[in-house]
């Protein structure tokens, strides 16, 4: 009886990713593809845009709050990879100051490195990468479109 209350404890503490269409916005990771050198961090665009009207964390703003609600997801192969992780946490949050109200069709925008986590230590190899981002702390994952990157030796 304890194993499955705890199963059931581990399965409400999941990250709920939102169903694409019930999303409030949507997430688009941009360019589709990249080249960087070994040593280089890729960099992406991550525009979100509304679908209706939203109140979100301003994540373009403040890099502790990007950190902590946006996740840049990467994987080669399927595989999750494997570098090492920075601590970066989050600071308080006021109302007025850290969030903003989008309206259908607002955008919001910002450049996305991967940081907390060292991309630049990835080696050799072609990668893929997706965006997971929540509008608020307590709200749903939206996820972004799949963008690929390429690591390349340096010249």
């Amino acid at each position: 009886m304890i194993r499955k209350h705890a199963w059931l404890v581990w399965v409400a503490l999941l990250p709920r990713i939102a169903d694409a269409e019930e999303a409030a916005f949507i997430v688009r990771l941009s360019p589709e593809h990249q080249t960087v050198a070994r040593g280089t961090t890729p960099t992406f665009t991550v525009t979100v845009r509304a679908r209706s009207h939203v109140r979100m964390l301003r994540l373009d703003r403040r890099g502790d709050l990007k950190d902590n609600y946006a996740e840049l997801r990467v994987t080669q192969k399927g595989q999750p990879i494997e570098v090492p992780v920075f601590i970066s946490d989050p600071g308080p949050v006021r109302d007025e100051a850290d969030y903003i109200e989008l309206d259908p069709g607002q955008m919001m925008s910002w450049e996305e490195h991967g940081f907390p986590k060292a991309l630049d230590e990835l080696p050799k190899g072609t990668y893929t990468a997706v965006e997971r981002l929540r509008a608020d702390w307590n709200a749903p994952l939206v996820e972004s479109n799949t963008v690929k990157y390429e690591v390349i030796d340096s010249k």
